[in-house]
This record gives C-alpha cells, sequence and structure tokens, in this order.
C-alpha cells in the first residue's frame, strides 16, 4: 500500500485529488526513484575518481610537509612568480627561523573548525606537523580516514590522531564517526578539568558562554 509512505497531512491532499493526478504523482516518484538509483551510481564512480586524484596529490602534500617542517629549503623557482616586492633579503641570523611556524594552528584557526579551537589548545596544536586525508571506497560503507601527525610534545604521547568518517552505502549521510583514544600525560589532559573555558555559540558567533568541565 503506498498511502503508508505518506504522513496523515499527504494521504489527505492525495484523497483530495483526482485519480489521474494521483497516478501523475506516483508516476514522477517513480522517476525519482529512477534518479536516486542513478544518483548512486554517480556517487561510487565519484569517489573512485577523487580516490585517484588523491594519489596524485599526495606528492605535493609529502613536499609541503617537507616545507612547513623546514626538512628542506624552497627553490626559487618555486617562490620568484609570487614574490612581493616589499620582502627583504636582508635578515639578521636571529630573523631566521625554520620551515613555517605554527602553520596548522593558524590554518585551522581561520578555518571553518575554528570555533572548534580554544586558546587552550593552541599550544599543543603547535606540535601539529602535518594533516592528510585517504579515502575509503566501500560499496557498503565508504569512509574518510583524516590523520594528524604530531611531534614530540608534553600533552600526549601519540604521535599519530586519526578522525575516521563512515558513510552509508550512497555517500551522502554519516554513519559513524571515531577517532583515537589519545594517551594524555599526566596532568595534561585538555578535554576535562576545572577549568572554566568560553565556548563560542554557532548560532551567534560573538556570544561566548562560560561552561565548566
Amino acid at each position: 500500500d503506498s498511502s503508508s509512505e505518506y504522513s496523515e497531512t499527504e494521504v489527505n491532499v492525495l484523497e483530495n485529488l483526482p485519480i489521474e493526478v494521483v497516478r501523475r504523482v506516483f508516476a514522477l516518484e517513480h522517476l525519482q526513484d529512477k534518479r536516486q538509483e542513478i544518483e548512486v551510481l554517480f556517487r561510487k564512480e565519484l569517489a573512485v575518481l577523487e580516490k585517484k586524484y588523491e594519489s596524485l596529490y599526495e606528492p605535493l602534500y609529502e613536499e609541503r610537509k617537507k616545507i612547513i617542517n623546514g626538512e628542506r629549503e624552497v627553490t626559487e623557482e618555486e617562490y620568484k612568480d609570487r614574490e612581493e616586492s616589499h620582502v627583504s633579503e636582508e635578515k639578521d641570523a636571529s630573523d631566521l627561523v625554520k620551515g613555517i611556524p605554527n602553520f596548522w594552528l593558524d590554518t585551522l584557526s581561520r578555518s571553518q573548525l575554528s570555533s572548534l579551537v580554544f586558546e587552550d589548545d593552541h599550544d599543543a596544536l603547535s606540535h601539529l606537523i602535518n594533516v592528510k586525508s585517504d579515502r575509503h571506497i566501500d560499496a557498503e560503507s565508504p569512509k574518510l580516514v583524516i590523520s594528524f601527525e604530531f611531534s614530540s610534545n608534553p600533552y600526549f604521547s601519540n604521535s599519530l590522531l586519526t578522525k575516521t568518517v563512515v558513510f552509508n552505502s550512497t555517500g551522502d549521510a554519516v554513519n559513524e564517526v571515531s577517532g583515537t583514544k589519545i594517551d594524555w600525560k599526566s596532568g595534561k589532559d585538555l578535554c576535562y578539568g576545572t577549568e572554566i573555558k568560553k565556548l563560542r555559540s554557532r548560532s551567534k558567533p560573538n556570544v561566548t558562554s562560560s561552561v565548566e568541565e
């Protein structure tokens, strides 16, 4: 009984329509079902294509990591077309720095995730040396694994933290989210404590509320 798929309000609307019109509505729904079948195929093929290009991006991400962490110096070829005229080449030895300090902290603080980055997290995130994602293609439960690589730090002993997002078979909804258990060092747990933190409201970014954890 197709009427079981509708809410009471929708059933009432259909009952007040001529049977010819109701059948046309059913025909439109049939077309929508067909479109959904094609959408599923599209998402699966798109996931394969994204996976292909992720492998092409990987060498670039490795070079990015090396530059950020000072593992290599950049070549003139890499910066000459972008160098600003006001940049001075005259620097004292005291001005020389390794890589790009706090790159990932600054990036996250300016991203859509900024509301999740608290001031108390800044020092820990200053030890973040690389972020990467890996898409796993599975017909039943495709997933995305985001990896956060850290240098040795005073907060936790993990060198790698991951967040795994598992999607439904069509890839348009999240079924599960899980993450690495953080091995906090004594007295350094940033998630719990009696400290009062300022939480930003997502709906009102300029409004804060105090919550004691």
